[in-house]
């Protein structure tokens, strides 16, 4: 099911580059014995808790501008699927697909190298099934978060690197709410 879902991401994400300008492809990924799982997290309201860090984790996707403000912020929208998977106490694997907006908060801007915040609230998702693990939900609907910094580098900006935190839970909107985090992903993006 997993594969049908990635596919359709794609096919959704290749059919829609050619509609906007400057759409962007990325991969990302986290494998917890290679790379720190205590980071720092922000706390509710901008992300929630967690009962579960996965092991592993491989994310892709696309990401499109819909909004500028000067030089400072950009809003983007984005569709991404991906997979995750736990060693340690249980094994197990999930996946998922996203739809979300993302913010990037510029500090600083250069003609070669641009650094940036990024951050994004809240956006639908799909998870595979409802119990990953340790950790349960009351249904497979739940909200991705992401928090992070990013910079692009080139004259036209084609290339971009990133580490995020991605964080799933329902917002405890429903009664069970496990909550599972990526601590720490690290990506590249490239302009299509």
């Amino acid at each position: 099911m997993f594969r049908i879902l990635a596919l359709c991401i794609l096919g959704v994400g290749a059919f829609t580059s050619s509609l906007y300008g400057k759409n962007a492809f990325y991969v990302s990924a986290y494998d917890q014995e290679i790379m720190p799982d205590h980071v720092y997290r922000p706390r509710k309201p901008l992300m929630w808790n967690a009962r579960l860090k996965v092991d592993r984790s491989i994310m892709m996707g696309f990401e499109q501008p819909i909004y500028a403000y000067k030089k400072h912020i950009e809003l983007y929208s984005g569709i991404s699927c991906g997979y995750m998977q736990t060693l340690r106490n249980y094994q197990d694997t999930i996946g998922v697909v996203s739809a979300y907006l993302l913010a990037r908060l510029y500090i600083f801007r250069s003609d070669i190298f641009n650094g940036y915040f990024i951050y994004s609230p809240a956006g639908p998702s799909l998870l595979t099934k409802a119990k990953f693990a340790s950790t349960s939900f009351s249904n497979n609907f739940v909200f991705q978060n992401q928090f992070g910094i990013g910079a692009s580098i080139g004259k036209n900006a084609e290339t971009e690197f990133f580490l995020k935190l991605y964080h799933y839970s329902n917002g405890d909107i429903f009664p069970i709410n496990g909550g599972i985090d990526i601590p720490l992903v690290i990506g590249m993006s490239f302009v299509l």
